[in-house]
């Protein structure tokens, strides 16, 4: 077997390469289709888009993973691809899981404002029906 590393780039084959580009496209038309919907947001639909975008220069251009791959350790193509696209999920979860606490904090903080907003409005609402009766 021959090794990245070594400076001797293997081809992805023609299937993997279709594959990888129809993967994409059909990734593309669902993101699209999630934006449409509203139940994605555009901030949030780049990250998808970007990754669309590199799996479409994988697919033209194979030999853009040989440095990666190199640095990576891995001997394959095929393996350079999934390495890559494993790295870059786990950035993209770090970020969602980042953005998800932050919006849990936010969520706490507005229904604690909240519940003191309806406190402060029964104390209100029981003042002006004492003064009433």
């Amino acid at each position: 077997m021959l090794s990245l590393a070594a400076g001797h780039a293997q081809a992805l084959t023609g299937h993997a390469r279709i594959f990888i580009a129809v993967a994409a496209v059909v990734f593309s038309l669902v993101i699209l289709e999630l934006i449409r919907t509203h139940r994605l947001q555009e901030r949030y639909s780049l990250l998808w888009l970007a990754t669309i975008v590199i799996m479409l220069v994988v697919a033209a251009w194979p030999g853009v993973l040989s440095e990666p791959g190199s640095l990576l350790g891995v001997q394959t193509p095929g393996l350079a691809v999934f390495a890559v696209a494993f790295l870059a999920m786990l950035l993209l979860m770090l970020h969602l899981t980042a953005t998800v606490s932050r919006q849990g904090e936010n969520i706490t903080k507005l229904a604690q404002e909240l519940a003191v907003e309806r406190a402060h409005r029964q104390v209100l609402e029981d003042a002006r029906e004492a003064s009433d009766g």
